[in-house]
């Protein structure tokens, strides 16, 4: 009831938020056809070596920290940790429902040379040090969110929790506050972004909303900052009809014949810059890179790799 009652108090708060609107519109007739040289001057690729017992079968979400590259995968509920060179390091395993223990893994953060990993089956989340090595758990109520762990504070995606008016929350330990109203139409409607909650270099955090046309900022508190709305013009896919067509073969010709873009595809956030990912059922794929004040620097689709 504190919990519930803590929200409604914030709701007010979390209102003013909501009209830091920034519109971007986006003529996706525009772009040409391009190369991957036409963005980057070379590529590293880096093979994952498994061992004879620990090998990847779906990984999901992929974190670089330090001189360590840190896979999720989903099938396990496991993290693969990897050096620069892809030689494999150790692997932080779901072992079960007891104490000190995470049996699936929703999501998982590092903050301050500490690994996060959240259980919501288990409702508690769990902490472990950079070699592996069990340090805490603590409960956590919030069941199929994703997360980020910040200075004193937490931001959770839930995943259109049928509980919850709100898609996202900042949590302090005294403190909840709500952002972003859900629909009726997303309840119950499972989608998260692989990527999750992102930083850069100042602490502030990007979150590409699933389901959706905008990327949120927060700032380095956590306090929602700006909307940043992308408008597809035509070639938006109104919200409430896709869920009228439902998830079938009619969703998918109606969007596929019109060319539609269903949500972001993939945002990501580079030391300079931001990249949109966009791939339609079309098969369009197409790429746009936005300077720090979010103005479009490049726009290209269908990009050939010839690097």
């Amino acid at each position: 009831l504190t919990t519930f009652l803590n929200i409604s108090c914030e709701v007010k708060e979390a209102a003013k938020n909501e009209n830091d609107l920034v519109k971007i519109e986006i003529d996706l007739e525009s772009f040409k056809e391009g190369e991957f040289s036409d963005l980057y001057d070379s590529i590293i690729y880096v093979l994952l070596k498994p061992d004879s017992i620990n090998f990847l079968a779906d990984p999901y979400k992929v974190k670089f920290y330090k001189d360590l590259i840190y896979v999720r995968d989903a099938f396990h509920n496991s993290i693969f940790v990897y050096d620069r060179k892809g030689n494999f390091q150790y692997r932080i395993n779901s072992t079960g429902k007891g104490p000190n223990e995470f049996f699936t893994m929703d999501d998982f953060s590092i903050h301050k040379d500490t690994i996060w990993i959240k259980d919501g089956l288990l409702k508690k989340e769990l902490a472990f040090s950079l070699t592996g090595k069990f340090l805490l758990e603590k409960a956590n109520v919030l069941k199929r969110s994703m997360f980020y762990k910040g200075n004193n504070f937490n931001l959770y995606y839930l995943n259109n929790d049928p509980e919850f008016d709100f898609r996202i929350l900042r949590k302090t330990a005294h403190k909840i506050t709500p952002y972003i109203p859900r629909p009726d139409y997303l309840v119950n409607n499972l989608y998260s972004d692989p990527v999750g909650f992102q930083s850069n270099k100042d602490n502030e955090v990007y979150f590409n909303l699933p389901n959706d046309y905008r990327v949120l900022k927060f700032d380095s508190l956590g306090f929602l900052d700006t909307q940043y709305v992308f408008d597809f013009g035509i070639k938006n896919f109104k919200f409430e009809d896709r869920f009228k067509l439902g998830e079938g073969i009619d969703h998918f010709d109606y969007s596929e014949e019109n060319g539609l873009v269903e949500s972001i595809t993939s945002f990501l956030v580079l030391d300079k810059n931001y990249i949109i990912y966009i791939r339609r059922n079309d098969q369009s794929k197409e790429y746009i890179i936005f300077n720090q004040e979010f103005s479009q620097s490049y726009k290209g689709k269908n990009l050939v790799n010839d690097l």
